[in-house]
């Protein structure tokens, strides 16, 4: 399986909307036959990006919950030292050993992977609760320097799309047949659970698909051979959904190609800046806004950057200020007319 057959998953997946946002009693079948073709679509652009992932990069996703938060880290060590605390002003029966088992355990090997978004709101309330009622200082800065942790964690789950991806995977395993056990009928509804928010879950699946298929590698398969190419300097394939940039390969969406069209032929030209509105209405792109447009993209602030006219933007050549740029890009310098010295000079 090439990058011609992850382009078709990931665009189905992408074009995907839900008809229904939530689910309530009105409108459940609507709902959970789009939960169902979701799940399909995730499953199948899952599939497709195994096929070209040579980093492993979902692998690595997969694993930095636990790298980031499990026994060793700094999260894990912090959170333990709140226990204490907790069991203090909750009044807990359990034990130390207990709680440090499952309370505030983000990723548990279990289906609570694919909830913990809501853990960490869950996990920040109860911190604001605790400095409320708090007035030793050595408690409090405890209790701090977990919220702090949280807030470190959430920040990097939600950079490498970690909600989404575990969420990709969740639907693949759906369809696993060595996974038939874990969804039973109460797995199964487990499952449904996650997805009653489907308009937040369809969000971060798209975004997290989103961020893997640009860092997807470019395979020979790829029927867009590139066009143009110039000694050391950058390239792309005829529809730009793959360009070659400062030496880096990026993927793009049809959306985001027709920009870096745009973008291209005015560098070319040596007029690089182009106003965002301008783009969007030339790219025919419903989105409003251009960060939304490349959200995810590694290509956002590295090769498409603003401008320092205000509201444009422009390919950022920096990258190739030691390097040999395309002749139509390099501007040519103005002739300027040597006035002869001859006859300037008075005859003697």
């Amino acid at each position: 399986m090439g990058t011609r057959q992850l382009e078709l998953a990931y665009d189905a997946l992408d074009r995907f909307e839900p008809r229904v946002l939530n689910c309530d009693d009105k409108n459940y079948v609507d709902w959970r036959n789009d939960v169902k073709e979701l799940i399909r679509l995730a499953a199948e652009f899952r599939t497709a990006f195994g096929g070209v992932d040579e980093k492993n990069e979902m692998s690595r996703r997969e694993e930095l919950l636990a790298e980031i938060t499990g026994k060793g880290s700094t999260y894990d060590a912090v959170r333990r030292g709140v226990i204490p605390i907790i069991r203090a002003v909750s009044k807990q029966s359990k034990t130390q050993s207990e709680l440090e088992d499952r309370w505030g355990v983000i990723d548990n090997g279990e289906m609570s992977f694919a909830l913990f978004p809501l853990g960490f709101e869950a996990s920040l309330s109860v911190a604001d609760g605790l400095l409320s009622q708090l007035k030793g200082e050595p408690e409090r800065e405890l209790v701090v320097r977990w919220r702090d942790q949280l807030v470190r964690v959430e920040r990097v789950c939600d950079r490498e799309h970690l909600w989404g991806t575990f969420l990709i995977v969740l639907c693949t395993a759906v369809f696993d047949p060595d996974c038939a056990d874990i969804f039973d009928r109460d797995g199964m509804d487990q499952v449904l659970l996650v997805f009653r928010q489907l308009h937040k879950v369809a969000t971060a699946i798209r975004s997290a698909a989103r961020s893997l298929y640009a860092v997807a590698p470019a395979l020979d398969n790829d029927p867009a051979k590139p066009e143009s190419k110039t000694a050391g300097g950058p390239t792309h394939s005829n529809d730009f959904r793959s360009v070659n940039w400062g030496g880096r390969t990026y993927n793009f969406t049809p959306n985001q190609a027709a920009v870096i069209k745009l973008l291209w032929e005015h560098w070319e030209r040596n007029t690089p800046d182009v106003g965002g509105h301008t783009l969007i209405e030339a790219a025919e792109i419903s989105c409003k806004r251009l960060d939304l447009v490349f959200r995810g993209s590694p290509a956002w602030k590295t090769m498409v950057v603003a401008s320092e006219k205000k509201g444009a933007y422009r390919l950022d050549d920096a990258v190739f200020a030691t390097a040999k740029l395309p002749a139509a890009a390099i501007p040519k310098p103005e002739k300027k007319e040597k006035k002869s010295r001859r006859g300037a000079k008075k005859r003697v």
